[in-house]
């Protein structure tokens, strides 16, 4: 990636020391530079390549990810207590 195809500073996020960029975002860019290939064949080219990065463990999730996880746990652990 050369500099100018890189996303400007105000686009992508720090986290843990990795730049994070929107998924819609970073297809939009890539279509822009290979439209032949259509939105679906760079999707799920991206989400292979993001597998390879990461080993399939996410860098981020959306916050209400740890809400919806104390729903889950605390429900189950009193549908346990229950019976």
């Amino acid at each position: 990636m050369t500099a100018s195809e890189r996303p400007s500073r105000d686009q992508f996020v720090e986290l843990d020391g990795v730049a994070l960029v929107g998924f819609d975002d970073l297809v939009d860019r890539v279509l822009a530079s290979y439209p032949e290939l259509g939105r679906a064949v760079v999707e799920s080219s991206a989400l292979r390549e993001y597998e390879a990065f990461t080993g399939g463990i996410p860098l981020a999730v959306p916050a209400e990810l740890e809400a919806g996880l104390h729903e889950l746990f605390g429900a189950g652990a009193r549908d346990e207590d229950a019976a």
